[in-house]
């Protein structure tokens, strides 16, 4: 049989994955013994995993605890507040949750009826409406609010309602910028507009991580939640990046070229760690770092014994990077050791005759 060249394919298996009923860990962070199923690998040759298949329910709300909180700050101090965490059709859903959050802190800090005049967007504009998506809200007070404070802030350490909302992210935990253009100069109304075009969630993938060695390489802002994002990058956990749609997270390689895989540096496989994260490295709908096992709903297992859960297909390839090196020289020749030669032939030798 001819040697391998360099790059060739040796051995390639599936490992199908389903992490619904998995006893020892979470649906969405799961932790996989091959025991006697591991895998080893000759030298010169290494191991490739690639992601082919991934399926999963978006068990998880576009406005979520990432994304839903701001502060509003007036002359009676400063309140955290929260878009309510759900699904929304339309932006102008999402503006509309926000207005009247707005408007129930300002009638408490100053005393005066305070309600939701105009929403911009509307809220029967779609995606696909003729719109600038930029978020306007104006709220009318029964009488003078007296307000000579009124910030919306959108901190970054905090939550990506900035980008919700069409605003700008605020870095500086002390910073006393707004977030939008808040005017507040009519003694009767506050008027609260977007800076850019606002969304209806702040995610467009999901991403499968591991705790494998490999050599890929990502941005720092991959894995940090809270900033701030220097422009270095870092070696690299994720396996795959999967598109979000409205019901499913779904994705399927198939062609010639394998889009996301990972080279192992490693010998052998006996076990690896598969975990969903966004693109903040934080679990999906929870903050980071956070231990609660459930993305959305009110429940508190729902990654054990709830619908937090995927199934995928990886398929692993051991490959022949290069042959091993080997003496290719003959080897330098020893001496004959001096018992195995005999006795001398003339014991006479260096002798003068009379």
């Amino acid at each position: 049989m001819a040697a391998p060249i360099y790059g060739s394919l040796i051995n390639s298996l599936n490992i199908y994955v389903d992490t619904s009923r998995n006893l020892d860990g979470r649906g969405d962070d799961v932790s996989i013994q091959l025991a006697e199923n591991s895998i080893s690998v000759q030298d010169g040759q290494l191991m490739k995993l690639t992601l082919t298949e991934f399926n999963m329910y978006r068990n998880y709300y576009s406005v979520n605890v990432n994304n839903s909180k701001f502060r509003l700050t007036t002359d009676s101090g400063a309140s955290e507040l929260e878009i309510t965490n759900k699904n929304y059709r339309t932006i102008g859903d999402v503006v509309s949750n926000f207005a009247a959050a707005l408007s129930a802190q300002l009638q408490n800090d100053t005393g005066v009826t305070c309600t939701v005049d105009t929403v911009l967007p509307a809220r029967t504009e779609l995606m696909n409406s003729e719109s600038d998506r930029i978020m306007t809200v104006t709220l009318n007070f029964a009488s003078a609010h007296n307000l000579t404070v009124c910030r919306v802030q959108c901190f970054t350490a905090v939550s990506d309602s900035f980008a919700l909302l069409g605003g700008d992210r605020i870095d500086d935990a002390t910073s006393l910028a707004d977030s939008f253009d808040v005017d507040f100069s009519n003694a009767n109304s506050v008027v609260i507009s977007g800076r850019y075009p606002a969304q209806r969630s702040t995610e467009s993938h999901i991403y499968l991580r591991t705790d494998l060695r490999s050599n890929n390489i990502e941005t720092a802002s991959l894995s940090s939640a809270t900033g701030p994002y220097q422009c270095h990058t870092l070696t690299s956990n994720i396996v795959a990046k999967i598109p979000l749609d409205v019901e499913f997270c779904n994705l399927v390689q198939s062609g010639p070229h394998d889009e996301f895989f990972v080279t192992l540096p490693q010998r052998s496989l006996t076990s690896m760690r598969l975990f969903l994260t966004d693109s903040k490295g934080r679990p999906l709908g929870r903050t980071a770092a956070s231990t609660s096992k459930t993305a959305g709903g009110t429940g508190l297992s729902q990654s054990t014994t709830g619908n937090l859960h995927f199934s995928c297909t990886l398929r692993l390839d051991v490959i022949q990077k290069q042959m091993p090196n080997t003496i290719k020289t003959p080897p330098v020749p020893q001496p004959i050791p001096g018992r195995f030669t005999g006795p001398l032939l003339n014991q006479n030798f260096g002798k003068v005759r009379s």
